[in-house]
């Protein structure tokens, strides 16, 4: 199953919706399943949950609109996020134009864009013949990104039912009135970290673990008994 991770202006929400319903098919086949900033529940750390799901996504696509690009976050931190994780391999990028801007210029520029001809979406006459050229464009993209992963994949990889329990297990027994035992997947989250250089007595500066994740570079993580070290490995 393939994750896609949809960012938007909300100013653009009503086609992140559309997408969302256009997408149906393939998620009542198994074959995908969505994320969006709508999905983040009250009381969760917003940030880290967007860090999460994006780093964990197969497809990133991006709602462009001129109030996308005047986002903050949108353009300056979840593009370029999303830019690292396509020329490392991990993820593919998928701009879709939903109302005519200058987006050719942007980050974004030299991305093939849907639907056909990036012709926005608000201009075609029948909205739903639009949609469905995205979602042609879509399934396209993962055939062509399942033959480049599967190349660079280690042969045989499979985990045991025992594997996979193990790693959504908190080691901690936690409960909720809703659910007898909570798992890494209900609560679980990126911690902050610590940057040391040989002087490990000099801490250079404070940033996400997720910025970590993205990274092929090896480390070696250091803290307190119950500081989170093993449950970052885990994520």
């Amino acid at each position: 199953m393939k994750k896609i991770f949809i960012s938007y202006s909300h100013e653009d929400e009503k086609h992140k919706n559309d997408l969302d319903t256009h997408l149906s098919l393939l998620k009542r086949n198994g074959l995908v399943e969505s994320w969006h900033d709508r999905k983040i529940s009250a009381s969760e750390l917003w940030k880290d949950k967007i860090d999460c799901n994006l780093l964990s996504s197969d497809v990133i696509v991006f709602l462009l609109s001129a109030n996308f690009i005047a986002s903050d976050y949108c353009y300056d931190i979840e593009v370029k996020k999303a830019i690292e994780l396509h020329k490392n391999g991990t993820a593919e990028i998928i701009p879709i134009i939903v109302r005519p801007c200058d987006w050719k210029d942007s980050h974004l520029g030299d991305i093939q864009a849907l639907p056909k001809d990036a012709r926005p979406i608000e201009t075609w006459q029948n909205r739903d013949e639009a949609w469905l050229d995205v979602i042609q464009g879509i399934k396209k993209v993962f055939t062509s990104s399942n033959t480049r992963k599967v190349d660079n994949l280690p042969k045989n990889i499979t985990f045991t039912a025992s594997h996979e329990l193990w790693i959504n297990d908190l080691d901690v027994n936690f409960s909720h009135r809703n659910k007898s035992r909570l798992s890494l997947d209900d609560i679980g989250i990126c911690p902050d970290l610590k940057r040391v250089g040989v002087n490990l007595d000099k801490l250079a500066q404070i940033y996400p673990a997720t910025d970590t994740c993205d990274k092929s570079n090896r480390y070696l993580i250091f803290g307190d008994e119950q500081s989170g070290k093993t449950t970052l490995l885990k994520i």
